[in-house]
C-alpha cells in the first residue's frame, strides 16, 4: 500500500515515466503474483508488468547506449559555452547497468506471468538492443565489460570479444528459451 500511495494518483503516474517507477511497477506486480487468488490468476501481477514493460519502452531502455550517447551530445551541443556535465564514468556505468537489468527485469516477468494463462508475451527478443547483464564484480566495480546480447549463439560472441559470462545472464536466456 505504501509503494502504490507513493507512485500518486493513476493520472500522474502512467504520464510520468522514470527508471524508478519502472522499477515500482515491476515490484508492485511480484507482490501481486506472490499473493495470487484463484478468481483472478495473477491478472493484476500481469498487469502491473504490463504498465512496468510500456514505460521501459518508452524509455527507450532496451535500445542500447548508442540512443544514450547521440542525446547526450546532442545536450552538450545545445550549451555551447557552458561546460560539459556528463556524469563521470563509474557513474554512467552504474546507470547503464541498472537500466539493462531493469529491462530484462520485464523480460523474465513478461515471460514468467505470459505462461500457461492465455496471455500473450509483450516482448520480443528481436527488439532488444542491449547487452545481457554482466556479473556481480563487474557490476559493484563499475567496470565496464562486454557480456554480448541475447540474440546470437554465444559461442559466436565469444568468438567477438565477449569476456564476461555471468549467473544472470545466462538466466535470463534460460527463461527467454523457455
Amino acid at each position: 500500500e505504501a509503494l502504490r500511495r507513493a507512485l500518486g494518483p493513476l493520472g500522474v503516474t502512467m504520464t510520468t515515466a522514470a527508471v524508478e517507477r519502472v522499477q515500482a511497477f515491476l515490484m508492485l506486480g511480484l507482490y501481486e503474483w506472490s499473493q495470487v487468488q484463484p478468481k483472478t490468476g495473477g491478472l493484476g501481477a500481469w498487469m502491473y508488468v504490463g504498465v512496468a514493460i510500456r514505460m521501459a519502452q518508452a524509455l527507450r531502455l532496451g535500445l542500447g547506449d548508442e540512443a544514450d550517447a547521440r542525446s547526450r551530445v546532442r545536450m552538450n551541443r545545445s550549451r555551447i559555452g557552458t561546460p560539459s556535465v556528463t556524469p563521470p564514468q563509474p557513474e554512467l556505468m552504474i546507470g547503464k547497468e541498472i537500466k539493462r537489468r531493469t529491462m530484462f527485469s520485464c523480460l523474465i516477468l513478461d515471460r514468467l506471468l505470459a505462461c500457461g494463462k492465455e496471455r500473450v508475451s509483450t516482448i520480443r527478443s528481436e527488439d532488444l538492443q542491449i547487452q545481457l547483464p554482466c556479473n556481480e564484480w563487474a557490476f559493484d566495480l563499475s567496470k565496464d565489460v562486454k557480456t554480448g546480447f541475447l540474440k546470437g549463439p554465444l559461442s559466436e560472441q565469444t568468438k567477438n570479444g565477449v569476456i564476461d559470462d555471468s549467473v544472470l545472464s545466462r538466466f535470463v536466456r534460460l527463461v527467454d528459451l523457455w
